[in-house]
């Protein structure tokens, strides 16, 4: 063989091989754009969509981490992930785009029909027939109502009876032989959780018509199970929020302010593990041995039913201490993490952490009985005004 024609054999391979990139390549870009346009299950929609009535009406599992505006959709080992602001998501290890940014606007997270498309086609996989109506996800067919428009796993705007919220649980960290936090100057969290739980009850029987429960009203232990059975006991059809009150602890005797959680299994926010790790301390406490308890807990599904409103819940109630304390303290956000006597609420459920109690300043202020009347009042504030807004949209429904 000559070295002209060992050269052009040379430079075939390299022309071959240089086509199957750009094939590869070429298709990998149709895959992508085509996953977003819409199918015939979607055809001529346009515009965003409220993403939540999506994962409502298919029952899906989800994340959403608040703060960095990510959103984390599941259905057994597949995973979804979308961006605040980005047209990029993810779907196992490629990814899509789509012709519109994920927008998040008033608490709801909207995203383009291409996406919703994609999801009914990867994660539900059978043929629905919807369409996009004032930003609302639409299901029509062979019902009895043609066009239904979703709006949450409890039912339809036209089926569903108006929801209200008509017990509040107020459950006091710890007791007994569980002292919880031992903070600056041998102040015991037990202690000072139920001082402003108490507050907290007679506030909330004052300015409001709904019925106040203690989970405990003195220092005695209450088991995790007793908690929950109070708790599940007294929410007859999903009517009951539950807000059970901690005080914080850290090494760092600088750390302060306080802060709301909701149930999540992966911990959203700065120190959210740290902080569940060491409420959920009290199983040591518990008359099951540990390895027991955490396996029976951890091997059930977490509930996400109540996740949207747990978390509404919780930024109300923050921004309800903030006004009344008067940045007196600052203000740690709303996260979530994977506390057990939350993982045991069938309803409405977030833990407050009212403050350090190591932190010098900050334990002086929760013993006096002024600052934990504006914690109480604050608490109170926005518990009043979830209620209000959950009753005023139905359960988030209407008009949000």
């Amino acid at each position: 063989m000559s070295s002209m024609q060992l050269k052009i054999k040379v430079l075939i391979k390299i022309l071959l091989i240089i086509a199957v990139l750009i094939t590869g390549y070429l298709s990998s870009v149709q895959d992508a754009f085509s996953a977003g346009t819409p199918s015939e299950t979607g055809a001529a929609k346009t515009g965003y969509v409220n993403i939540i009535q999506v994962i409502d009406y298919f029952n899906l599992d989800y994340e959403f981490d608040e703060l960095a505006g990510v959103l984390v959709l599941k259905k057994g080992t597949q995973t979804l992930i979308l961006h605040a602001g980005s047209k990029a998501y993810y779907y196992g290890d490629r990814t899509y785009f789509s012709s519109l940014p994920v927008r998040i606007e008033t608490g709801r997270i909207f995203v383009s029909s291409e996406i919703v498309d994609f999801i009914i086609k990867r994660f539900v996989r059978k043929r629905v027939k919807w369409e996009v109506v004032n930003g609302n996800f639409v299901v029509s067919g062979r019902t009895l109502r043609e066009k239904e428009v979703v709006s949450g796993r409890k039912g339809t705007e036209l089926t569903t009876p108006r929801r209200r919220i008509d017990i509040i649980i107020i459950d006091p960290g710890h007791g007994g032989k569980d002292p919880g936090g031992i903070g600056y100057g041998g102040i015991k969290e037990k202690d000072i959780v139920l001082d402003i739980s108490k507050l907290l009850q007679k506030e909330l029987r004052r300015s409001s018509n709904k019925k106040v429960i203690m989970t405990r009203k003195e220092d005695v232990f209450v088991s995790l199970e007793e908690r929950s059975k109070i708790a599940n006991g007294n929410n007859n059809g999903g009517n009951s929020i539950f807000v059970s009150i901690h005080a914080n602890v850290a090494l760092d005797k600088s750390s302060k302010g306080f802060e709301s959680y909701y149930l999540s299994l992966h911990p959203f926010g700065e120190n959210a593990r740290d902080v569940s790790e060491i409420e959920n301390a009290v199983i040591t406490y518990e008359e099951k041995p540990y390895a027991d308890y955490l396996k029976e807990v951890l091997n059930r599904v977490v509930d996400v039913e109540y996740r949207k409103e747990s978390m509404k819940l919780a930024s109300y109630i923050n921004q309800g201490i903030a006004q009344m304390v008067n940045q007196a303290m600052p203000n740690r956000g709303v996260k979530g993490a994977f506390f057990y006597v939350l993982k045991e609420s069938k309803m409405v459920a977030v833990l407050v952490e009212i403050g350090f109690i190591t932190n010098k300043k900050e334990a002086e202020l929760l013993k006096s009985k002024e600052y934990q009347t504006k914690l109480a009042k604050g608490i109170a504030s926005g518990i009043i005004s979830f209620i209000d807004e959950f009753e005023r949209t139905n359960g988030f429904t209407e008009g949000y």
